[in-house]
């Protein structure tokens, strides 16, 4: 049956009709409840980002400033909400289902949800940075956040402002540079530029 799956989704895959986001989970369908900040949450409070690793992911309190489409849903664009007490009660709760483990056993190995907690203005890294949450589990999660300024040149390797490093023919920098200019990313950050290394490599090496 493993095998009659993979050459489905390569069929498709060769189709050019290989549709993700409809052979995932509709959040509607995983999120059973909501609250922040003791008041109801919803679907539209979320927004859609795909990963390599794990697909359809769903973003919280992201800030998004256009709408997206996919299939027949639309996420619209939110004010961003913000936290005002500390403590589990006032913070985000989510009951989330994660489907029938029986009959999805033959498309995976393993069954729960990845979580990841970051800043607004970052892009997220789940397989990075994420938290493996169980089924069948309450799991609660506190977080402490810490800033770190570091002085540019000539004290360290950093540099004040992105703009310097085009002329020094950085293509990962300059890659980075241009969807800032493009306002696909709010700041630089080093995990980004480090999956645009990686990937520059793998054409190199790979021409793929």
């Amino acid at each position: 049956l493993n095998q009659q799956i993979i050459s489905l989704f390569e069929y498709h895959h060769l189709k050019d009709n290989l549709d993700i986001y409809n052979m995932s989970f509709f959040l509607d369908q995983m999120l059973l409840d909501c609250e922040f900040q003791g008041n109801r949450c919803t679907s539209k409070d979320f927004y859609l980002f795909h990963d390599y690793h794990y697909g359809n992911c769903f973003r919280f309190n992201g800030n998004d400033t256009h709408s997206q489409s996919y299939a027949n849903h639309t996420f619209e664009p939110y004010d961003p909400k913000y936290s005002k007490s500390a403590g589990w009660r006032n913070g985000l709760r989510l009951e989330l289902y994660s489907g029938d483990q029986v009959k999805q056993q033959q498309f995976n190995y393993r069954v729960g949800f990845r979580i990841i907690i970051h800043n607004q203005s970052l892009v997220p890294f789940p397989d990075e940075d994420g938290i493996d949450v169980p089924v069948g589990k309450q799991t609660n999660i506190a977080m402490t956040r810490t800033f770190t300024n570091r002085l540019s040149q000539p004290f360290s390797d950093c540099i004040d402002s992105m703009a310097k490093s085009i002329p020094l023919q950085n293509r990962p920098l300059s890659i980075v540079y241009k969807q800032i200019e493009l306002d696909r990313l709010k700041q630089y950050q080093q995990d980004y530029c480090l999956h645009v290394c990686y990937q520059l490599y793998i054409i190199q090496k790979c021409n793929c």
